[in-house]
């Protein structure tokens, strides 16, 4: 409990303001009022809820594999408030994906998830690159949110998709 947490009473009434109850999110808590030799008194319940979300949290990171395949292991995010706490009833966050940074890379398939219950989970994200010789992170954001990147992800190169002739043949003679 913080704020201001005296109150002269006017008239018999003690109006307490600016107070502030920081607790964990889903506990109920009470306060107890007392005042020299008058009788305590406490409080209703007070039920704690979360804040708005402001920041993302890891949940698990993304892995890279080869150039333009589904990344292997999807991103998942949770929402959570600025006392750290996750914001389990945010049901309409929509994130999206971009490339945070790496040289010529493309983040495709499907950049944008909604949060629910506070979670967010991409499904389908696909990063295509130069491989093995560039680093690239993927950024996260939001409206209302601090964005965040993933860790450092490298493609590797995919299976051919088809045979390219470097030089042409030429006719010779037979026999």
């Amino acid at each position: 409990l913080s704020g201001n947490t005296t109150a002269t009473a006017v008239n018999g009434v003690a109006t307490f303001a600016g107070l502030k109850l920081t607790g964990t999110p889903l506990a109920d808590y009470t306060i107890e009022f007392t005042s020299g030799s008058l009788f305590t008194d406490i409080s209703s319940a007070l039920h704690v809820t979360h804040d708005v979300a402001t920041t993302f949290v890891w949940v698990t990171q993304p892995e890279a594999d080869a150039t333009g395949n589904f990344l292997p292991v999807q991103p998942r995010l949770k929402l959570v408030d600025s006392y750290g706490n996750l914001a389990s009833s945010n049901n309409s966050t929509v994130v999206t994906a971009t490339l945070g940074s790496g040289a010529s890379g493309i983040v495709s398939g499907t950049t944008t998830a909604t949060a629910s219950g506070g979670y967010v989970q991409f499904n389908g994200l696909v990063l295509i690159g130069t491989p093995l010789s560039v680093n690239y992170t993927i950024a996260f954001a939001a409206t209302g949110v601090t964005t965040v990147q993933s860790q450092i992800l490298t493609v590797t190169h995919n299976v051919p998709a088809r045979l390219v002739i470097t030089t042409q043949p030429v006719g010779a003679i037979s026999g």
